[in-house]
């Protein structure tokens, strides 16, 4: 977590949920040290993710791939495979590929393609991460993955689907779910506790 005024650099970042319409992307910018158990928790901020499932980070360069997770002893053998590693050492590794995986929840399988941007020095006037912008809203938990969550959307026009049976609230009009809001202020609430 950086402070505002300290000569670190930053490293922008581009995440978007894969095979999720309408999309769903997230820019933030992050201190270049930032340690990916802690990339995991901001993009679980800023995607509006609950953290209660497993999750991993993964780098493919030429043939080797290599994967980060706090869980990695018990489920990966590659090296440097613990989630202390850096974004840096995620930079370094890709040895100029512009992008990496992230998985969460092994079970819906909520893959996201990590795009890096530029490095740059952090701004006087800001901490960080910061979420620059955003579009879409996260699907629900444990919602049944892509399938699930287009079955979901779809129940909104279908007064006959399961899903209003399994989420009630939202077909009431108590919640007013619109796929399209990235609730933004909301994400940057919940990113701002870790600055």
């Amino acid at each position: 977590m950086a402070q505002a005024g300290n000569q670190l650099d930053i490293v922008r970042l581009s995440i978007t949920l894969r095979d999720v319409k309408p999309r769903v992307t997230r820019r933030m910018d992050v201190p270049a040290n930032t340690c990916l158990n802690d990339l995991h928790l901001y993009i679980q901020a800023a995607m509006g993710w609950h953290n209660c499932h497993l999750w991993e980070f993964e780098a493919i360069r030429y043939e080797q791939v290599v994967t980060w997770s706090a869980d990695s002893d018990q489920y990966f053998s590659s090296p440097k495979s613990d989630a202390s590693a850096t974004v840096l050492d995620v930079i370094d590794f890709l040895q100029g590929k512009p992008e990496f995986n992230y998985l969460y929840d092994f079970g819906d399988s909520w893959r996201h393609k990590i795009r890096i941007g530029k490095i740059q020095s952090a701004h006087k006037d800001r901490q960080y991460p910061y979420l620059v912008s955003g579009s879409g809203r996260c699907p629900l938990e444990d919602i049944g993955g892509v399938w699930g969550y287009s079955e979901f959307l779809a129940a909104f026009e279908n007064p006959d689907s399961e899903y209003r049976e399994y989420y009630p609230d939202y077909f009431d009009g108590s919640d007013n779910w619109n796929p399209e809001d990235a609730e933004l202020e909301k994400r940057r609430a919940a990113i701002a506790r870790f600055q």
